[in-house]
């Protein structure tokens, strides 16, 4: 499958295209194009060429007569028909590339992934107290993993409280990518990859807005949810920032390879662990009471408003701890 690129701003062009052409497991060859003649010749003889990106200046209605989707570089010049697929051409390259991607899906002849080839292990975080730093804390450790591996952060809190600094521009988060486990192995990596967004090194699914609606999803679900992310053989970690809003949360933790449950020592936050370790025995989840870690969080007299920097001080030699005494990684 080809993808061409044609824009007449050849720094732009190849900007694009050099960050599209290294993009982990990209399905298409790319072919850019300067003029708009030589692409339009290059679509009639070659049939492999199923996507054209074209910048909206250099737009002429021959292309509507070609067998390729037309992707419109959008220039705010309101020159094209409305027929054709539109971008924003003055955007971050990867938001165009899920773009493109979302149209190479739609393609019955998409080619076969490669195995991502890790094992990944999955990290359960959950605690029956709240106001415990949880969020934090799966933060801090995802940001500092992600120096040296590659780390996946979900946040499945119904108020993640997160929404402005993690949505990605192009809109799509943990609810899209429970609607792409219809899709068969290989279309839900690639679909994973338009939802997949990145802080600094560590990358993340976005967290949904109604947060209330995460109830409805059922423990099948999450667990299928949970296994495909792990079968992508791409994350060294994944981080699950878990709450109450899910069903079956017993289950679930019953998949992490170990569960840091962050805790504070005070009367009655002791009584909900107690409690908590209660019904997980009651409900013969005893498993995931061996691979519980409790963590008393470090203590501070005031959290900086920079969540970079959390990986500083205090919260760097905790964290750093628990990787090394935990996790059994290299710091």
């Amino acid at each position: 499958m080809k993808v061409a690129i044609c824009d007449r701003n050849l720094r732009y062009l190849e900007d694009l295209m050099e960050y599209l052409d290294g993009r982990e497991n990209c399905p298409f060859e790319l072919l850019g194009f300067t003029d708009v003649e030589g692409l339009l010749t290059a679509a009639r003889a070659d049939e492999s060429l199923r996507i054209a990106v074209v910048s909206e200046e250099m737009y002429v209605a021959e292309l509507e007569e070609l067998a390729v989707k037309i992707l419109i570089l959008d220039e705010g010049l309101d020159k094209c028909a409305e027929q054709v697929y539109w971008v924003d051409k003055y955007q971050p390259a990867r938001e165009i590339y899920k773009v493109i991607m979302g149209l190479c899906i739609e393609e019955e002849d998409l080619p076969a992934l490669p195995s991502g080839g890790k094992e990944t292990r999955i990290l359960g975080f959950y605690s029956p107290i709240k106001r415990s730093m949880q969020t934090a804390f799966a933060l801090a450790l995802g940001r500092s993993l992600s120096s040296r591996y590659k780390v996946l952060y979900v946040s499945f809190e119904q108020y993640a409280g997160l929404r402005n600094s993690m949505q990605g521009q192009g809109g799509k988060d943990l609810f899209d990518l429970l609607y792409y486990l219809k899709e068969a192995g290989d279309k839900f990596a690639y679909r994973f990859s338009q939802v997949e967004q990145f802080r600094g090194d560590m990358a993340y699914i976005p967290p949904v807005i109604a947060g209330q609606n995460l109830v409805y999803v059922t423990v099948r679900e999450w667990l299928t949810l949970i296994n495909r992310l792990k079968t992508l053989g791409k994350f060294d970690f994944v981080l699950l920032d878990l709450s109450d809003s899910m069903q079956g949360i017993f289950e679930i933790l019953r998949m992490c390879e170990k569960i840091f449950t962050a805790t504070v020592s005070e009367g009655t936050a002791i009584g909900k662990m107690e409690q908590y370790e209660y019904l997980l025995r009651m409900y013969e989840y005893d498993d995931v009471l061996v691979k519980t870690l409790q963590k008393k969080m470090p203590e501070f007299e005031m959290l900086p408003d920079d969540g970079e920097l959390w990986t500083l001080g205090l919260w760097r030699d905790f964290i750093h701890k628990v990787e090394v005494e935990d996790l059994g990684v290299q710091v």
